[in-house]
């Protein structure tokens, strides 16, 4: 796996200008507290709250970074990855790989939050009933693709990856070679060591949503 490095403060506002240049509004220390406040929100540790993140909304779908840097510290949290989903109201429909702390933590996180700012600004709709389609889970652990939501239309899906410019499929093309070349590799000293690999999405906690009444549900935006 790539070494984890100490990362310096200025690389996180380095990234903050950039990533707010497209568009990505950073989430305030007061929208964090309603979340706690509306969902009685409890963390899995400490430090998680404390994170500071960005989001961009467009066609219902709000895509959010965490970067794994502290909100009043100017440093990363002892512990964890950097992370990014895409949500409809509360509930998040996809989550990205996690983004380890390597020396292109931030340039990883940034290519990443334009790919997926750009599949919701070209969010694609059915041609029969022009419902917007759902982000819909696939066959595998992070896999996902495009579904209408009318049941009469439920055959009609596209790929995830439909109507991504070539920038993006490139860039996705290369970066998937080379985690299945370290995927492979690591998989293999595991075996020999007589572990199994898990996966960060399955190993990474889970926040406890105490009040579960006030999440906020729409199935699939709307129309």
């Amino acid at each position: 796996m790539p070494l984890r490095v100490d990362l310096q403060p200025h690389r996180f506002y380095d990234f903050k200008t950039e990533i707010e240049k497209e568009g990505f509004q950073e989430i305030q220390k007061r929208e964090k507290y309603t979340d706690y406040q509306r969902l009685a929100l409890i963390s899995p540790n400490e430090s998680k709250g404390k994170k500071r993140g960005f989001k961009f909304t467009a066609n219902y779908l709000t895509v959010k970074i965490w970067t794994s840097v502290l909100r009043d510290e100017d440093k990363f949290a002892d512990k964890g990855f950097g992370w990014e989903l895409i949500s409809l109201g509360d509930p998040a429909l996809y989550f990205s790989r996690p983004f380890r702390r390597t020396d292109n933590f931030f340039e990883n996180l940034y290519m990443t939050a334009l790919i997926l700012k750009t599949k919701i600004q070209n969010r694609p709709i059915c041609p029969h009933c022009k419902k917007f389609l759902d982000i819909v889970k696939g066959p595998y652990l992070y896999s996902r693709y495009w579904k209408c939501p009318n049941t009469k239309h439920a055959v009609y899906r596209l790929g995830w990856d439909h109507g991504l410019p070539d920038w993006a499929k490139n860039y996705l093309k290369s970066k998937r070679k080379a985690r299945k070349k370290v995927q492979k590799k690591y998989a293999q000293k595991q075996l020999e060591k007589g572990k199994e690999v898990t996966p960060a999405i399955v190993r990474h906690k889970k926040w406890t949503i105490g009040n579960k009444d006030n999440i906020i549900t729409v199935e699939s935006g709307p129309h």
